[in-house]
């Protein structure tokens, strides 16, 4: 049991990047134990950080599909090129 807990805190050691000493057995469950705690609030971080990142590329994407249906129409019109960069930089700045 000494051996398997040992060689599983290694392997947590070595995914929290951290650099710790514990030298008895009571020590070594007490870090693993943070470790894990650590490991799992990390994952939580990155999580949030990934639907965030997935919100801000949705909503550039909806923008840009506004932009491009904009476009279309506009050249379907025959809109003068004056007329065309005053509707896309009021559709930029809004």
């Amino acid at each position: 049991m000494y051996q398997y807990m040992v060689v599983l805190y290694m392997a947590v050691l070595a995914l929290g990047g951290n650099e710790m000493g514990p030298r008895t057995t009571w020590e070594i469950i007490y870090v693993f134990i943070v470790l894990i705690s650590l490991i799992l609030y990390n994952a939580v971080i990155f999580g949030e950080m990934t639907v965030l990142v997935g919100d801000i590329s949705k909503k550039e994407s909806d923008f840009q599909q506004q932009v491009d249906v904009a476009n279309t129409a506009m050249k379907n019109m025959d809109l003068p090129k004056d007329a065309q960069n005053d509707v896309r930089f009021y559709l930029i700045t809004t």
